[in-house]
């Protein structure tokens, strides 16, 4: 998602092709996926492996769904499949963010970077 970030700061700047309203869609599904991520883990309990396995499920369903949009849409240019496909693969991401049940950790090599991002899954 930083480089959606850095896409919407193109896009405020007005540089050509960038667009504001899908940044902000795009952050706004990852957000959306974190939090469902996050409560799926809550829900998973302490069990790594059943909540990695439920994610993995969701998130091959939104990019089938993503496949599925593409290939059977004749327009790819238009808009309505761009936000289709934006919010699909964007909440996607958002779920895989979040790597399971509390609590993470930063590892002796984590520079702590991700853990803002961590504590919104939880």
């Amino acid at each position: 998602m930083t480089g959606n970030i850095v896409f919407l700061g193109f896009a405020v700047a007005d540089a050509k092709d960038f667009s504001i309203p899908a940044s902000l869609t795009a952050t706004i599904a990852f957000l959306a996926g974190a939090l469902a991520g996050g409560r799926l883990a809550s829900s998973a309990g302490r069990h790594r492996g059943r909540f990695l396995a439920i994610a993995t499920y969701l998130k091959i369903a939104l990019v089938g769904a993503a496949l599925i949009a593409s290939a059977l849409t004749p327009d790819l240019n238009g808009e309505l499949i761009r936000y289709a496909l934006i919010v699909l693969l964007a909440t996607g991401d958002g779920l895989q963010k979040c790597d399971g049940p509390p609590p993470w950790r930063a590892g002796p090599d984590d520079n702590g970077a991700d853990l803002d991002a961590d504590r919104a899954c939880r």
